[in-house]
């Protein structure tokens, strides 16, 4: 099913997304983006305040950067998919910057790049991203197609980096 900008809105109404990143300028952007069409959004800047908000609330998706302080992404997707069986199924979209993935820093939590990218409802988004290949895994993580021509930039305008 393909779906138009309004249709988007419908299909993320009401959806509760935890955002998790470091970076404020990131979470007001992904959050503004997401917010504007619906989507109910808590944001923590590390993996600690993370699995505090996944263990009190419940998420339809999580959308995670991989290099934090206090706890990283790398844990909180392991705490997801292995210790907490209420977040075992939630889809999560990894974004984080292409120099956070290395072998090193997953083999700490007995993971390699390539079996993160094997999780069950698991997508990567190298930053800098746009705001179409957000949409466009947000989309799939709900199991709809997103229509590049009918979504508008009247919110993001020159702040969000073009393709």
């Amino acid at each position: 099913m393909v779906v138009s900008a309004c249709r988007l809105c419908h299909s993320l109404y009401m959806k509760r997304i935890l955002l998790i990143d470091d970076i404020i300028d990131v979470q007001a952007l992904v959050a503004g983006l997401l917010r504007n069409r619906g989507a109910q959004i808590d944001t923590a800047s590390n993996g600690n305040v993370a699995s505090k908000l996944l263990n009190d609330n419940k998420y339809d998706l999580v959308i995670t950067d991989l290099n934090m302080p206090i706890e990283d992404g790398f844990s909180i997707i392991h705490k997801m998919r292995n210790i907490n069986a209420r977040t075992k199924d939630i889809p999560i979209i990894v974004i984080s910057a292409g120099n956070t993935f290395n072998k090193d820093k997953a083999l700490n939590y007995d993971q390699s790049i390539e079996s993160i990218s094997s999780v069950k409802k698991l997508a990567i988004l190298k930053k800098p991203f746009s705001k179409q290949q957000l949409l466009e895994k947000v989309c799939k993580a709900f199991d709809v197609e997103f229509d590049e021509d009918a979504d508008d930039d009247l919110w993001f305008g020159d702040h969000w980096q073009s393709d």
